[in-house]
C-alpha cells in the first residue's frame, strides 16, 4: 500500500501480490521521495486484508510512538533501543527479532512461524500483551490487528523525510533474524499457560495475577469468548460449504440466520473495533449471502453492531455470578437447532455439536491421552491376561493348584 503526496493532496493505493513474489516486487518499488509506503503483516486469501480471509500470521509486533512521551522525546533510537531490550529483560520476555527505526517511531518485530486462521485469538492474546507491556514506552494500542500494515524498511517518511531502517538484530539461523516457535513466544508473553486455562475450564478453578504477572490460584480468571467464538465462525463458514457448497442460497430459510452468528462471532474477535465492524461484516456477507443486497445486510446486522458498541463501551452482562459481553455466547445445543444441524454436518465441525458427539470426542481424547502415557488398551490387556491365556491348562492342572504351587 502507498500514498502519494503530491499537491498537497495525498491519494492511497492498495495492491496484493502473492506472498512468493514480494522479494521481487518490494526491490522495484525504488521508493520515489514523495511516496509513503506500507505493508500488511500477514498473508491473506482475498485481495483485501480482512482478518476473515487471514491466511496466515508470522509475526508479533508492536509499534512505538515513543515521540509523543514527553520524557522520551530527546531521547535517540540507540537510546530507546536500551530501553525496549532492558524491558525485555525485566519482563523474562524473549528480545525482538527485529527493531526498526520508522522514521518518527519505532517497530518492534518478533518473527515466528505461520500460524493459521485458527489460531488468531491465541495469536490476539499474545499480541494485546506485548502491546500493554510496552505502552509507557509509546505502544500504539490501535496496532495490534492482523490487518495492520507498517512502514517497509528503506522507503521514506513523508512526515520528516527520515528512511525507514533496521537498527537492531538478533541473529538466528543461517544469518537470518532469529525466528522464534510460537509456542515458546506464548509461553514467556502469555499470563496463563494453556493447561492452566485447561484446569480452570474443567475446574472452575479461579486463576487471577499477582506481583510479577505470575498466576495464582486465587481471584478470577474472566470468561473470555474469543476462541471459541472464533471457532464457531469457521464452524458456520464450514457448515456453508458442506451445505451448500459455501453461498447460502437467497431462498433458503437459514440464510439470515448464516449470516447473523456469522458476522456475530467475529464481532466478537474485533477486540473493542468499531471500525473494524462493517468491513468484516461486508466481507461475510460477500462470502455466504452474496445475493443479499447491502442495504438489507445492514438491517440484517443492526442488532449485532449495537451490541458491538456497548462492548466497546464497557458493558456487559451478568448471568449465574459471571459476566459475559453483550454480544451472543450462545450454546451449542441452541446453534445446532437454529441452524439445524444434522449429526453427519456435525462430525465435520469443531464446536457446534450436540452432547452425544462431544462424549464420544471426549472419550477419544481421553483414549488417545491414556496411549500417549504408556497405558493399554483394554483389548490388549485382556489377550495378555492369565485368564485368557490359562497356562495351567499347558502343565496339566488345575487353576486352583497353579496358584497355590506357586506361578513362575
Amino acid at each position: 500500500m502507498y500514498r502519494d503526496n503530491l499537491n498537497g493532496k495525498p491519494s492511497v493505493t492498495q495492491e496484493s501480490f502473492p506472498l512468493g513474489r514480494m522479494r521481487e516486487v518490494i526491490p522495484l518499488l525504488g521508493f520515489p521521495e514523495r511516496r509513503d509506503y506500507w505493508i500488511s503483516q500477514a498473508d491473506f486469501s482475498r485481495k483485501n486484508r480482512r482478518a476473515v480471509n487471514l491466511a496466515a500470521i508470522g509475526v508479533l509486533f508492536v509499534d512505538l510512538d515513543y515521540y509523543a512521551i514527553p520524557s522520551l522525546q530527546l531521547m535517540d533510537s540507540d537510546r530507546i533501543t536500551h530501553l525496549v531490550l532492558d524491558r525485555c529483560n525485566d519482563l523474562g520476555i524473549p528480545v525482538p527479532s527485529l527493531i526498526i527505526d520508522s522514521g518518527r517511531g519505532m517497530q518492534l518485530k518478533w518473527f515466528h512461524e505461520p500460524l493459521p486462521r485458527t489460531a488468531l485469538p491465541r495469536w490476539h492474546a499474545a499480541e494485546d500483551v506485548l502491546v500493554r507491556s510496552f505502552e509507557d514506552l509509546g505502544a500504539d494500542r490501535k496496532v495490534r490487528d492482523v490487518s495492520r500494515v507498517l512502514r517497509i524498511v528503506h522507503s521514506i517518511n513523508q512526515k520528516n523525510r527520515k528512511r525507514i531502517e533496521i537498527i537492531h538484530v538478533e541473529w538466528g539461523d543461517k544469518d537470518e533474524a532469529r525466528k522464534y516457535a510460537f509456542n515458546d513466544l506464548a509461553k514467556f508473553i502469555l499470563p496463563f499457560s494453556r493447561e492452566q486455562v485447561s484446569e480452570y475450564r474443567k475446574h472452575k478453578v479461579q486463576l487471577r495475577l499477582i506481583d510479577g504477572g505470575k498466576p495464582n490460584v486465587e481471584g478470577l480468571l474472566p470468561f473470555n469468548p474469543k476462541k471459541p467464538a472464533w471457532d464457531r465462525l469457521e464452524d458456520v463458514r464450514t457448515l456453508a460449504k458442506v451445505r451448500y457448497g459455501g453461498e447460502v442460497p437467497s431462498d433458503s430459510r437459514e440464510r439470515d440466520e448464516f449470516l447473523f452468528w456469522a458476522v456475530n462471532f467475529a464481532a466478537l474477535n474485533l477486540w473493542g473495533r468499531t471500525s473494524r465492524f462493517w468491513h468484516e461484516a461486508y466481507q461475510l456477507a460477500a462470502e455466504l449471502t452474496p445475493t443479499l443486497p447491502k442495504s438489507e445486510v445492514s438491517a440484517n446486522l443492526s442488532t449485532v453492531w449495537s451490541k458491538m458498541q456497548q462492548m466497546v463501551r464497557g458493558e456487559s452482562i451478568e448471568f449465574n455470578g459471571r459476566k459475559y459481553p453483550p454480544l451472543y455466547t450462545p450454546r451449542n445445543a441452541t446453534l445446532v437447532e437454529r441452524l439445524g444441524i444434522s449429526e453427519d454436518e456435525q462430525r465435520q465441525l469443531k464446536m457446534i455439536i450436540g452432547k452425544d458427539l462431544s462424549r464420544e470426542r471426549d472419550a477419544a481424547r481421553k483414549r488417545e491421552k491414556r496411549a500417549a502415557a504408556g497405558a493399554v488398551g483394554r483389548e490388549a490387556y485382556e489377550a495378555n491376561s492369565l485368564s485368557r491365556q490359562k497356562p495351567w491348562e499347558a502343565l496339566g492342572m488345575s487353576r486352583a493348584s497353579w496358584y497355590q504351587n506357586g506361578r513362575p
